[in-house]
């Protein structure tokens, strides 16, 4: 339903009908709509990825680049999903509920490699606070990027660009910097192969 009518026109009444159970059992099982739509967004996104090849450990760059290209997969998979989310994700007057739950996907399915173990061979340490604020700079780059390619401004092998070298300018100070000169080269490769973008030429 939220792929098919958006946040905004999804209704308990209509999924009610639709699985043919009760609007107070929904209610007393989920509580609010928003509840529901956050749950859902979690457990679909959160299925995707489980559904996805593994990460590469090779404990280079790869690592990011690997995990990066892979929930881009997953986003280009769920267009429509993809573009209701972006909308919530950007809409000030948005239900901190459902907003909370696309930065915990965001987290699950991109940026959970700065918590494990193998981070630490790719970046520099720092305190807890710094792991946020650059968890925060590289999720708004992500839903800009995503907000792009589902309006029609960039094709998909634009937005598969887009999003891997912002996510690696953004994260290369946070890179220890044998691992900072890969992040270069994987930026250079991209900018020397230009874009497929019409609006940039």
């Amino acid at each position: 339903m939220l792929d098919e009518l958006g946040v905004d026109a999804f209704t308990i009444r209509e999924l009610s009908r639709r699985a043919d159970v009760a609007q107070r059992t929904l209610y007393n099982v989920f509580g609010s709509k928003e509840d529901i739509i956050a749950s859902a967004i979690e457990l679909h996104f959160n299925s995707l990825i489980e559904a996805t090849p593994p990460d590469v450990s090779e404990g280079g760059v790869d690592t990011l680049f690997h995990r990066t290209n892979r929930t881009v997969d997953v986003i280009i998979r769920l267009r429509r999903y993809a573009a209701a989310m972006v909308g919530v994700f950007f809409a000030p007057g948005a239900d901190p509920k459902i907003h909370n739950s696309l930065v915990r996907i965001w987290r699950i399915g991109a940026a959970n490699w700065m918590d494990q173990p193998a981070a630490k061979s790719l970046l520099v340490k720092m305190p807890r606070a710094q792991i946020d604020v650059l968890a925060a700079l590289l999720l708004n780059a992500a839903y800009a990027n995503i907000g792009d390619w589902v309006s029609g401004r960039v094709s998909e092998a634009e937005f598969r660009r887009r999003y891997t070298v912002n996510s690696l300018m953004i994260a290369r100070s946070y890179l220890k910097p044998r691992v900072r000169a890969e992040a270069d080269e994987i930026i250079a490769t991209a900018f020397a192969g230009g874009s497929d973008d019409p609006a940039s030429r």
